[in-house]
């Protein structure tokens, strides 16, 4: 399975999906909506966390984003993002691509002196994820900006996402009972 870049400089661009029930892309509907909210992302890190494909982290790449940084575990997963980011820099020569396989945390360091959009779409049934992700967080003091996924009946709703970052999401979009809370 492959879906599309929607906009921007990559549009059209396929991204292969692993064939894995642990990756489950973000709809196209959702990334439609948040990308024509944030058509320019000139000046801004992307940091695309429990990335999967990478189709989210290759959107805002499209979309004018000084780099990209992906963050997945998945053995099997990362054997196909690897290749969509060979594939990728083919078609985008300026942008800057990195890939973790290790600890967000250990990793964020690096990252620490951009200003970032932080985009968290874990699997929606591995709560802790989001637990261990916003107690980390909430000490950074790293200007940034949160993009968090989940889908209010098989993962975390948004109020409960909104006491756990002890914040107010600033606008929310949303497809079925899927959705993306955005955290200036």
């Amino acid at each position: 399975m492959s879906i599309r870049i929607l906009g921007g400089q990559a549009k059209g661009f396929l991204v292969d999906v692993p064939k894995s029930h642990d990756v489950r892309p973000t709809s196209v509907m959702l990334r439609r909506k948040i990308f024509d909210s944030f058509q320019n992302l000139e000046g801004w890190n992307f940091v695309d966390i429990c990335c999967g494909s990478g189709a989210v982290g290759f959107e805002a790449l499209s979309r004018g984003a000084d780099s990209v940084v992906f963050f997945e575990q998945g053995p099997k997963t990362l054997i196909v993002l690897e290749k969509n980011i060979e594939r990728f820099k083919e078609r985008i020569k300026t942008a800057h691509i990195s890939l973790f396989k290790g600890d967000f945390q250990k990793s964020w360091i690096k990252w620490a002196q951009t200003k970032s959009i932080l985009f968290f779409d874990p699997p929606y049934e591995q709560t802790h994820l989001y637990e261990s992700f916003f107690s980390f967080i909430k000490t950074s003091s790293v200007e940034h900006s949160l993009w968090i996924e989940s889908d209010s009946q098989k993962g975390l709703n948004l109020e409960v996402i909104e006491e756990l970052y002890g914040h107010k999401a600033s606008k929310v979009f949303k497809h079925g009972s899927s959705f993306i809370s955005i955290f200036s």
